[in-house]
């Protein structure tokens, strides 16, 4: 899943205890030191996230995206949730 995220400790081997927008309290090693917030990636359960720049998620939207369509998956109306995926990947 993808959280949104901020840093509210440091634990004794310097990685960040980040808490998310929904709660959950996890470990994340590698945490920018300039920033207020960020997005991370982790399973429900796990104790540790990682950190997604937001720069590479628009690109990977971008090339799944990209997938997709070549496939021929989707037929000529798209769904609500292509054209959502399509601004989020606009930076690419």
């Amino acid at each position: 899943m993808l959280n949104l995220a901020i840093a509210v400790n440091v634990d004794r081997n310097g990685n960040s205890i980040i808490e998310t927008n929904t709660g959950d309290t996890l470990v994340v090693p590698r945490w920018p030191q300039d920033c207020e917030f960020q997005i991370v990636s982790y399973s429900k359960g796990d104790r540790t996230a990682r950190v997604v720049h937001y720069d590479t998620l628009s690109e990977d939207i971008g090339h799944a995206l990209d997938v997709i369509e070549r496939g021929g998956c989707l037929g000529r109306n798209k769904p609500d949730w292509f054209g959502r995926l399509q601004e989020a990947a606009a930076a690419w």
